[in-house]
């Protein structure tokens, strides 16, 4: 577990910020190992909408999983954010019109992906979100 995923999600959480999950899983993988994974992670219940590519019918990069993410929030694509550490989290967001932030956890430069922002650590997303 990520520590820093628990401060912002319970950040968001206590502000009533809408937050989804879109994760790939192998096809036909039940979600309750998702929500197994979640639940050990203490995340689950700061999670309001979980996805997998099985429940969309598309993988990443596809713009599927991410616009039903927004329809989630009710809100116009443009205004979520959507975090990930991998190229096709990114090019997906893009492809769907969500603002990409990229989470950098390793020591070597960042690679540019097409992300608005990126963080090596998703605290420090809190002193964005409350300048914006």
């Amino acid at each position: 577990m990520y520590p820093d995923a628990f401060i912002l999600l319970t950040y968001l959480s206590s502000r009533s910020i809408y937050t989804g999950a879109l994760t790939d899983v192998p096809y036909g993988m039940p979600r309750t190992f998702v929500l197994d994974d979640l639940n050990e992670a203490r995340l689950q219940n700061l999670i309001l909408e979980v996805l997998t590519s099985v429940d969309v019918g598309y993988r990443k990069p596809g713009p599927e999983g991410f616009l039903e993410l927004s329809q989630g929030a009710c809100t116009l694509p443009e205004l979520c954010y959507y975090i990930g550490n991998e190229e096709k989290d990114i090019k997906g967001a893009l492809n769907a019109g969500l603002m990409p932030v990229l989470i950098w956890r390793q020591d070597c430069p960042a690679p540019s992906w097409g992300q608005a922002v990126t963080v090596s650590s998703l605290d420090r997303l809190i002193s964005f979100i409350e300048g914006r």
